[in-house]
């Protein structure tokens, strides 16, 4: 059996969420025993590049990834070798291989942005009942863009502050869960919080119509989503992930 796990990376709680977790999580979830070897190909996705350098974030999770991804797990009998790579490049439906890459490389996931995200006042407005408050101040300072609240501050936010935000990763993993369902593989697995991503899983359930691969979701949080249950119609596994649970046995 084959199997393609797709990490949204930012999106999962990783200091309970281990690889190994994560795998027992979804084991634990299938309807019919599995026989070993089941081989598991793992694709990270983050801000990976800025412009087309390496991040930090990137150096961070190489780090993590190389302690949490083991070659080989067992779990409750069932052997797993497991391939671990950052998606650097979509990948392109193989016959010769779990998952292949096209030849370019996708760089610039991050973007550097000098300025605070927009806020909206709310319609219904309410006054604040602290004497001292400074919501009047704060809404100036927003508006403004200044470094600080201070209404005679001469400095701009960005020469202060800056913020960093990705760019492509989202379109990125959900054109490769698209590529994925073209592939020789039997399972494909999303992991990630991120209702952004819930359309293309909806896309990959009409894709995999025919039953011949199985589409799961892992996520973490219990609040569902209005997709959930035109998700669970299409066949799709809707994995609430348990920290409990997935330790057992692993």
């Amino acid at each position: 059996m084959r199997a393609l796990f797709l990490l949204d990376h930012d999106n999962i709680p990783h200091t309970r969420a281990s690889i190994k977790k994560l795998i027992a999580s979804w084991l634990n979830s299938l309807p019919a025993a599995v026989s070993s070897p089941v081989y598991i190909d793992i694709r990270a996705y983050g801000g990976w590049y800025d412009k087309d350098s390496a991040t930090p974030a990137r150096f961070s999770a190489a780090d993590l990834y190389q302690r949490d991804c083991p070659t080989v797990l067992m779990h409750e009998g069932v052997l797993c070798r497991l391939s671990f790579r950052f998606a650097d490049k979509l990948i392109t439906p193989s016959a010769e291989s779990l998952v292949d890459e096209m030849e370019h490389r996708i760089t610039h996931t991050v973007a550097l942005r000098g300025a605070p995200l927009y806020i909206q006042r709310q319609a219904e407005q309410r006054e604040c009942i602290v004497a001292d408050c400074e919501l009047s101040r704060v809404r100036k300072w927003i508006n403004k863009r200044k470094a600080c609240p201070k209404p005679a501050c001469p400095h701009q936010f960005d020469e202060y502050f800056v913020r960093y935000e990705q760019k492509q990763v989202d379109v990125h993993l959900s054109v490769d869960l698209l590529l994925a369902c073209k592939a020789q593989i039997d399972h494909i697995v999303l992991v990630s919080e991120d209702w952004d991503l819930l359309p293309a899983l909806l896309a990959a359930s009409i894709e995999c119509a025919n039953g011949k691969k199985m589409l799961s979701l892992i996520r973490f949080r219990q609040s569902a989503t209005y997709l959930d249950a035109i998700l669970a119609r299409r066949n799709v596994r809707i994995i609430h992930f348990h920290t409990i649970d997935a330790e057992s046995n692993v």
